[in-house]
């Protein structure tokens, strides 16, 4: 009994000794400077959404899979040409490819850091102050200008030492052929975007707390005519996002510059870190913001997109991590394509073709029928959770009397398949009734899948698989109509 015990003690022992991340292991991390100061790229794998620090400054956070990556500009390597990695478990040492280590004099021992402190700096009153500190593996030098108003567009708790040049520049390319690149300029208090997207009309970024629609602070601009168009706007559900100015804001961004060759767009703006406008995301803190981005192709506004993504993002950093949840959208989509396209239509052939099987055709109707209702109910579910609104359109409305006549059909089936048993004459309700509303909820729910396709841009995969399953589906059900139809039409329990 004991040495029983003792070995199940032994193997939980070693699973959680394999489980859980240990202080002597190693990340998986590579790291390359091209140029000194230049830029530099950091990749690796460390515990699931695990604040990541490199040299002891937090970074960002790793990923559901563990992965991360950091992008710097103008950086300037320690003299080993070394960084250290940590994840809060687990700590490791990169050296810089690209780099060429710098001897450091005999009296400074290579693990002291080079520390000058910055005097707090009043960024509210009149006058000028600089400032500069060299942390280990992070040399920056910063200048603030207090003079004026500057102060009054850089968020509350803004770090000045983040700056390299008075400046925090970044870049990353995106899903969809999208690249943005930013400027923080640590004088002014601005933001500058470069975005270029292959496409022929407006350009869509929006900055949130969360990855939903509504709630999301939104710049739409495009290449129209000669200088291009800009607007602030203000996402209050999942339609047209509106104009600041028409909710009481203001239009804070300013565009600079916008170039259109051929399926290329290239805008640049620029807009204040804090607006001090309710209607604004404050940009520039320390923290990871969902950056949702899209582009048409139309320079209308009012029209809808063609792509659309989103990323989590920290405009400080420069991390970027992929919002690698499930796509609860997907799910919701999924549910009901099951739903509608196979368990309702397959009910209806067995329904109507298969009575030579006796109580079985009605058992086997009535369960994939109920599993249909069921599924399409928490497919129901899980998008009103995802979205916390119902967003008005035809795809939603329809979605909803689909729903309604899809839990009164069970109801109604159930009395018709009591006269049928009991060998009643055929009566409109609730036989012909039941038939005819089976008829009409399942076109309505095909209409509206195609519609969930139309809004939510199903790619091609989707369209061509359910497409090919319809058609063949449809041989069936024409085939059965000539061979078995005629003799089964006939036939009574």
């Amino acid at each position: 009994m004991h040495q029983r015990l003792s070995l199940i003690l032994a193997i939980l022992f070693l699973l959680v000794d394999i489980a859980l991340p240990t202080s002597t292991s190693v990340l998986t991390v590579s790291c390359e400077l091209v140029g000194n100061p230049g830029f530099l790229v950091i990749r690796g794998t460390a515990t699931p959404y695990a604040p990541v620090s490199v040299n002891g400054h937090s970074v960002g956070v790793a990923a559901t899979d563990g992965r991360f990556e950091i992008n710097r500009t103008d950086f300037a390597a320690p003299p080993d040409c070394t960084l250290t990695i940590d994840d809060g478990f687990r700590t490791s040492t990169c050296v810089l490819r690209g780099c060429v280590p710098v001897p450091l004099p005999e009296d400074r021992a290579r693990s002291e850091p080079e520390h000058v402190d910055i005097p707090d700096i009043d960024t509210t009153g009149p006058g000028t102050g600089t400032g500069s500190v060299s942390l280990t593996g992070f040399p920056i030098t910063s200048e603030i200008n207090t003079s004026g108003t500057t102060g009054a567009n850089l968020p509350p708790g803004f770090d000045p030492s983040r700056c390299t040049g008075g400046h925090i520049v970044h870049r990353a390319s995106l899903t969809g052929g999208v690249a943005i690149s930013w400027d923080i300029d640590c004088v002014r208090g601005y933001i500058t975007f470069t975005v270029r997207a292959t496409c022929n009309g407006w350009i869509g970024l929006g900055y949130s707390t969360n990855e939903k629609m509504p709630h999301t602070d939104c710049v739409m601009a495009n290449a129209h005519e000669l200088d291009g168009q800009s607007t602030d706007r203000w996402m209050t559900d999942y339609n047209e996002p509106r104009l600041d100015t028409d909710l009481g804001g203001r239009d804070d961004v300013t565009l600079i510059s916008a170039e259109q060759e051929g399926l290329r767009t290239v805008l640049k703006y620029e807009r204040p870190l804090d607006t001090h406008d309710p209607l604004d995301q404050v940009l520039g803190e320390d923290h990871l913001l969902y950056l949702l981005y899209a582009f048409s192709d139309s320079d209308d506004f009012s029209k809808r997109h063609v792509f659309q993504d989103s990323v989590r993002i920290n405009f400080i950093t420069g991390l970027v991590l992929k919002d690698d949840r499930v796509d609860l959208g997907a799910v919701h989509g999924s549910f009901m394509i099951i739903s509608w396209t196979v368990l309702v239509l397959v009910s209806h052939f067995i329904s109507r073709y298969m009575k030579s099987l006796g109580t079985m055709w009605y058992h086997s109707h009535a369960v994939l029928n109920g599993l249909a209702v069921t599924l399409a109910c928490v497919s129901i579910i899980i998008i009103f959770s995802h979205l916390q609104t119902f967003v008005l359109n035809i795809h939603s409305v329809l979605g909803l009397v689909v729903m309604f006549l899809a839990v009164c059909q069970p109801i109604i089936g159930w009395f018709s398949w009591d006269l049928w048993v009991n060998g009643h004459v055929k009566r409109f309700f609730p036989n012909d009734l039941h038939a005819w509303i089976g008829r009409l909820l399942t076109v309505l729910a095909l209409a509206n899948v195609f519609f969930g396709f139309c809004a939510y841009q199903a790619n091609i995969v989707v369209w061509v698989t359910c497409g090919a399953w319809l058609l063949f589906l449809g041989g069936m059900f024409l085939h059965a109509e000539l061979t078995l139809r005629p003799h089964q039409h006939r036939r009574r329990i």
